[in-house]
């Protein structure tokens, strides 16, 4: 798998942010980069900080991937996503940074879902059965380097 991700270092990508509360303000771009896990990472990074809530709402602004010919847009009950976001800022380092390996292995196992053309679903599963920061990256590492993945 490392392989494949590694073949997509190059590929650029943009992030761009939506308002959900004034729909007449057009789309931002927030972010650009290169590399597929890197464009993954910033992305649930602005999305654990600024769409989720803590309460499980969604916030005003939702955030989009481009990169190459893909789309990638982080969707389903935001609810599903608090415990993440809780793990991320409690990894926090003195300087106020996210947890960077959890982010790390959320962006690695969600890229090894999209090149596999596997449901995101997979992630929602890796989260809900964790306790805390770590076994959440032990189960998402799971997902990224696991050699198969059964659909049920």
């Amino acid at each position: 798998m490392a392989a494949k991700l590694d073949a997509d270092v190059e590929q650029e990508w943009e992030i761009w942010a939506h308002d959900r509360f004034d729909r007449e303000c057009p789309p931002q771009k927030e972010l650009t980069g290169r590399g597929l896990v890197s464009g993954l990472r910033e992305l649930w990074r602005r999305h654990l900080i600024e769409t989720v809530q803590p309460d499980g709402q969604t916030g005003f602004i939702h955030f989009n991937l481009r990169c190459a010919s893909r789309y990638v847009a982080i969707s389903g009950p935001e609810s599903q996503w608090v415990s993440l976001k809780s793990w991320t800022n409690n990894n926090a380092d003195s300087d106020g940074e996210m947890g960077e390996q959890l982010l790390e292995a959320l962006a690695a196992a969600h890229a090894r879902l999209i090149l596999s053309d596997l449901p995101v679903s997979f992630l929602a599963n890796a989260v809900s059965s964790a306790t805390d920061g770590e076994s959440c990256i032990a189960g998402l590492a799971g997902i990224s380097e696991g050699p198969s993945i059964t659909i049920q």
